[in-house]
């Protein structure tokens, strides 16, 4: 997961090919110190997964709606303790089917980097979501689904792979990035949403609102 990553900032640096040039003073990361960042640092990010994964961000459970916001919440601290600029867009209410209304989790955008600074850096754009199906014990999960368990070297937990996990191993990378005294190839800019795994609902209209003149 950290190897993808890590892969992906790489690569992206380098997918405007031979046109852009590298900044003056930019840093190189190298790939044997960021690996070996990470694998010491492997049991606290396991526990911050933990952390992670016990937020039952169930979407689809009006119950669990406030869980859905707190890991949105939880995700937001995490970029902002790693320099991340970042918003919370409101994307408006749901009607249940009988007829209550629930409001829906925010967006979080997150962004590092200022392409109007260093304008020779291209810009990747991150998706993810925070949210997660339901899952509980009787539905024939062999641990209990919102408690990280490790069962013969693998890691087991409701949003472990899909796609909590994945989301933190951003961040993971963005923090060996700076504890290595790197800066980043690429600006960032992040959406993660709260209701992927109920059909997005408030997404695209956030996204074309966005997307037009003065939007943002």
């Amino acid at each position: 997961m950290f190897e993808a990553t890590a892969d992906t900032l790489q690569a992206q640096a380098h997918a405007v090919g031979e046109k852009r040039q590298r900044p003056a003073g930019a840093t190189r990361l190298d790939d044997a110190k960021f690996f070996a960042h990470v694998d010491a640092h492997a049991e606290e990010y396991v526990l911050r997964l933990a952390e992670f994964v016990a937020i039952p961000s169930v979407s689809a459970e009006p119950q669990h709606r406030s869980d859905v916001e707190r890991a949105v919440l939880w995700y937001q601290a995490r970029c902002e303790a790693l320099g991340a600029t970042t918003t919370l867009e409101r994307v408006g209410m749901q009607t249940l089917q009988d007829g209550t209304t629930l409001l829906l989790p925010p967006v979080l955008l997150a962004s590092w980097g200022d392409p109007a600074a260093e304008p020779d850096k291209p810009t990747l754009v991150v998706y993810g979501h925070l949210d997660v199906q339901p899952a509980a014990k009787e539905d024939g999960w062999n641990t209990e689904p919102f408690t990280l368990t490790e069962v013969e070297g693998r890691l087991h937990g409701r949003g472990a792979s899909d796609d909590k996990g994945p989301a933190v191993a951003w961040l993971w990378a963005i923090e060996a990035y700076h504890a290595l005294g790197v800066t980043l190839p690429v600006h960032l800019r992040c959406v993660f949403e709260g209701m992927e795994e109920s059909g997005s609902l408030g997404l695209p209209d956030l996204v074309r609102r966005l997307g037009a003149p003065g939007g943002g």
